[in-house]
């Protein structure tokens, strides 16, 4: 039972646009619900203003504010572009406080933006409630991974709603005045409800939706991460940049300008339900004291601001202990929440992965969490100091990778399990992320150096996908003290591996991962994002 007496549900925006939510009819389908009408209706009390093309400044559509129930000051919370490091005080206990950096920070990165969109709904929430809206007004979520492969040749199949939602491709209100949910400029937003100069709809590529390497971690900290990077960071990439074709700069490729797109909130909405998802499939989050109280944050006395009102003095602190079960939040929040259906378990894979997972793999059940403590610990291959690098450009980039003696013992296990054994695990580790501008997404397989822009998940060889979001945000953030720099990503490839052992595929010496560009090659489009530097390529066992 709920600590409060109001418990809200965050509906899928396109359920919700269609008429299938009976607390919100929509007479015309698709159309708009009142759910959607009072989120654009209370950003223009916010502060929206219409903003003239080809002027990406934030403060264009978004004046500068003081006071917390403005758009700008709530969405300055997440960074302020302003400045490149912290800013100075009294700002810098009220903005630029996204989780985007060091380990330090990272392992806050779904309890800080639980909160942080928690807190922007309760600031929305006040405006509906004036402007006569909905007293069950919710964030709607983007079910950008809704999976449908019942018609292969539909537009968009699998992810049948993986492109804008309907009333973000609207340019009016229902009284014809404009929408601001509407970017039709595409050096603020690359996502367009068709693709420039055509009639056909934009959807996110293909790769971008899945979630399974994140649902295939039970430890915290690896969900955490992994999720982070894919589907959270693919989707910011895809969204801004228009699937890396339509443009570099757009506010939502960027950390330092996500949060002013409008589609932000309802996108770290569905981030939030797969965290809701993967604890409702039995996996716990950290019960330390030290990360429920964010006791070794280095921003702890700033980043967990937070508030409720547009009075500044009213700031509310919380920490990731008080927010584990959204369904029975106490004080200081004021109500609970839950979602209208949590992800798909299990998750859904690309073709190429399924055809790998070997039946041993494939039926081993998720470990349990390892102490937050022993996060991150690894049994190192025989890989040299640092392993290997790699620059990626805008060119399918192979790259060897030494296979210790362990890996190499792991991958005669898997292909040969013995009755009874625990098969080990195989992980890829990418150490060292960093970008000068914003970067793209890459696929990456192992052992297929043959694969290009069109391979898009089709093969056994698949691993993943690496979300360049957040590798160009590498200056300071007052979040020094553990000695890292650029981004890490971790890649459960036992199931490839394990494939590729069994059919001839597997090198005992060595390996190679092949990064390509994760954009499918279009007439009349040109890939328009920065390369990316990792420092450290390895391929361990666990």
């Amino acid at each position: 039972m709920s600590n409060n007496q109001l418990t809200l549900t965050r509906y899928d925006i396109w359920d919700l646009n269609n008429g299938n939510i009976p607390a919100f009819p929509v007479a015309n389908p698709p159309g708009w619900d009142d759910v959607s009408l009072y989120y654009a209706k209370a950003l223009k009390e916010m502060g929206w203003q219409a903003s003239p093309d080809g002027n990406t400044d934030v403060t264009s559509m978004w004046p500068y504010s003081d006071a917390p129930n403005t758009y700008f000051f709530q969405a300055a919370m997440h960074w302020w572009p302003q400045y490149q490091g912290t800013p100075p005080a009294p700002y810098d206990e009220r903005w630029s406080h996204c989780t985007h950096g060091p380990a330090s920070a990272e392992q806050y990165f779904l309890a800080w933006h639980r909160a942080f969109i928690y807190f922007f709904e309760v600031i929305v929430r006040s405006h509906v409630a004036d402007l006569g809206g909905p007293a069950s007004w919710a964030l709607p979520y983007w079910n950008y991974s809704y999976y449908d492969n019942s018609d292969p040749s539909a537009p968009g199949a699998p992810w049948v709603r993986s492109n804008l939602p309907w009333v973000f491709s609207q340019t009016q209100l229902p009284d014809g005045s404009p929408n601001p949910l509407y970017i039709g400029d595409t050096n603020k937003r690359g996502l367009q409800p068709d693709w420039p100069g055509s009639a056909e709809t934009m959807f996110l590529e293909t790769t971008t939706p899945y979630y399974d390497q994140a649902y295939g971690f039970a430890d915290f900290n690896d969900f955490n991460q992994t999720l982070d990077g894919q589907p959270h960071g693919a989707v910011h990439v895809d969204t801004g940049s228009g699937d890396q074709q339509v443009t570099q700069g757009g506010w939502m490729t960027s950390t330092v300008t996500a949060s002013f797109d409008p589609v932000f909130w309802l996108h770290h909405s569905e981030i939030d339900r797969f965290w809701a998802g993967w604890n409702a499939a039995g996996n716990a989050t950290p019960s330390d004291p030290t990360w429920l109280a964010a006791q070794d944050d280095p921003l702890l006395a700033t980043r967990w601001n937070f508030w409720a009102d547009g009075n500044l003095a009213n700031k509310i602190v919380v920490h990731p202990g008080q927010m584990v079960d959204p369904a029975n939040l106490a004080a200081p929040f004021p109500y609970s929440y839950g979602y209208q259906n949590l992800p798909t378990i299990p998750a859904p894979t690309t073709s190429g992965v399924a055809q790998a997972a070997a039946p041993a793999v494939a039926a081993r059940p998720l470990a349990a969490s390892r102490p937050l403590a022993a996060r991150r610990v690894l049994q190192a291959s025989a890989a040299p100091a640092g392993g290997s690098a790699a620059e990626l450009g805008q060119q399918p980039v192979t790259v060897p990778v030494p296979v210790g003696a362990q890996v190499q013992a792991a991958a005669t296990q898997l292909a040969e399990p013995r009755s009874g054994a625990e098969p080990p695990r195989v992980i890829l580790r990418l150490e060292g992320i960093t970008a000068d501008g914003p970067p793209g997404n890459y696929e990456i397989y192992l052992n297929y150096p043959q694969a290009d822009r069109g391979t898009a998940g089709s093969v056994p060889h698949y691993a993943g996908l690496l979300a360049g979001f957040g590798a160009d945000h590498h200056h300071d953030h007052g979040d020094g003290g553990d000695g890292q720099h650029g981004l890490s990503a971790s890649y459960d490839i036992t199931a490839v591996v394990a494939y590729l052992r069994t059919h001839g595929g597997w090198d005992e010496a060595q390996a190679s991962v092949t990064f390509v560009p994760a954009s499918r090659p279009r007439a009349g489009f040109q890939l328009m994002t920065s390369g990316l530097s990792i420092a450290s390529i390895t391929i361990e066992t666990r």
